[in-house]
């Protein structure tokens, strides 16, 4: 059998390393843009409890209520991480601030010791929108005084309360998932 010559087994060899790599490469970029819709920052964090105050306002405390109620369902919490009290001290202080309109796209804030809750923001066409229920947007906002950051903008984390605040898609609530890695980014205090 005649072999074939070299130029023709290098292209081969070309050819063959081309169509390796463009079957080997989708699977690399999808497994590495399947991140976590779930994820803390960096830092490990000490605490027992956290004091949030709404202010006086009836329609802000049933809010607030429910947004704790939410975090209470996960596993740890109180426990694992800090739990949100409205009556008593707490390592930490946290005011919540309701306004009735945003100065951009975002329906809630988190800076420092502050949390601000939008009733209004502005869409990508720039048209005035009704944010989520106060309640929606402050469980979100918690899950940043408990170290959890923005889901990726991914259709499968749309669901997840540290999704972005969508108003077509899913409801969001507390995923296990970040019950979990708020429980693993807290220190027990003693």
């Amino acid at each position: 059998m005649k072999e074939a010559p070299r130029t023709l087994r290098l292209r081969s060899c070309g050819f063959a390393l081309v169509l390796g790599l463009f079957l080997i490469l989708p699977a690399t970029v999808a497994s590495t843009s399947t991140t976590q819709c779930a994820t803390v920052r960096d830092s490990v964090a000490i605490g027992k409890s956290v004091r949030v105050d709404a202010g006086s306002a009836q329609a802000h405390q049933r809010a607030l209520a429910a947004a704790i109620q939410q975090w209470a369902r996960c596993p740890g919490y109180g426990q694992a991480f800090p739990s949100f009290v409205t009556d008593a001290e707490g390592f930490r202080t946290v005011q919540i601030d309701f306004r009735d309109q945003s100065h951009g796209s975002v329906c809630g804030e988190f800076s420092r010791n502050t949390i601000t809750v939008y009733a209004w923001a502005f869409n990508a066409l720039g048209r005035r929108v009704h944010c989520a229920p106060p309640s929606t947007t402050l469980t979100h906002e918690l899950g940043h005084v408990l170290g959890l950051l923005d889901a990726p903008r991914e259709a499968r984390c749309e669901s997840f309360i540290m999704a972005a605040d969508n108003l077509y898609g899913p409801a969001r609530e507390i995923d296990s998932s970040e019950c979990a890695q708020v429980a693993a980014h807290w220190k027990a205090a003693d």
